[in-house]
């Protein structure tokens, strides 16, 4: 999957970043403090269009071209977290604790040393069928990195404000949206045969449409 079948999946078939820039607009501007870092940001498309007059870093594993129309204080730098070095106001993270979260003390320890005023975090709440898949996936012992809760993280800070939503994604077939699933949702590059099958088994017989809703979190983390 390029930047453009992502670009796809996060802006055409799932609704999930226009409803997170609406509510970031709506409720969250107040806590976004210069600098910004947005950690794991692909294009940009959820900052960029709702805090263009607030200074941010945009980093990304992958190297990420700007953007057309990028605003002046808006910057893209294709690093690690974990080797990220500088001032942080705001840690924006949205979908992109399941990538850096295998270890959960090591994750903490570069929180406190970038030492942000506020944590931001989107999240899957894991209530629905993205729930039910996940379990199916850890009895069948079928290797997976879904993004889960952190009971330690973030160490330090309190949750000050939560925002939970609804989302929606809709596939052609019922094909398509199991490979991006797999892939986007959970970071499954390859499969052999036989979990494979099992898999889209599951999905076939849970799902009558090549649909699903996602529900959601966004949450606001202080010092404590």
């Amino acid at each position: 999957m390029d930047q453009k079948d992502l670009k796809n999946f996060k802006n055409i078939q799932c609704d999930e970043n226009s409803i997170i820039r609406d509510i970031i607009s709506r409720e969250l501007k107040p806590y976004f403090t210069e600098p910004v870092l947005d950690v794991g940001s692909s294009m940009g498309d959820i900052l960029i269009p709702t805090i263009p007059e607030i200074r941010t870093i945009h980093i990304d594993v992958d190297k990420i071209e700007n953007p057309k129309n990028t605003p002046k204080g808006h910057t893209f730098l294709q690093t690690n977290f974990y080797d990220y070095l500088g001032d942080v106001g705001t840690l924006f993270m949205a979908h992109v604790l399941q990538y850096i979260d295998d270890d959960p003390i090591a994750l903490n320890k570069k929180v406190a040393s970038l030492n942000p005023d506020t944590i931001i975090t989107v999240t899957n709440r894991n209530d629905d069928f993205l729930g039910k898949f996940i379990s199916f996936l850890e009895e069948s012992d079928i290797p997976h990195n879904a993004e889960v809760r952190i009971p330690s993280f973030p160490q330090g800070y309190q949750k000050v404000k939560s925002t939970p939503f609804t989302a929606s994604f809709k596939a052609k077939t019922l094909e398509e949206l199991f490979s991006q699933l797999m892939y986007v949702i959970f970071d499954i590059r390859s499969l052999d045969q036989r979990n494979r099958q099992l898999a889209y088994k599951f999905v076939e017989a849970e799902l009558s449409e090549p649909q699903i809703t996602l529900n959601q979190s966004i949450d606001v983390y202080q010092r404590a």
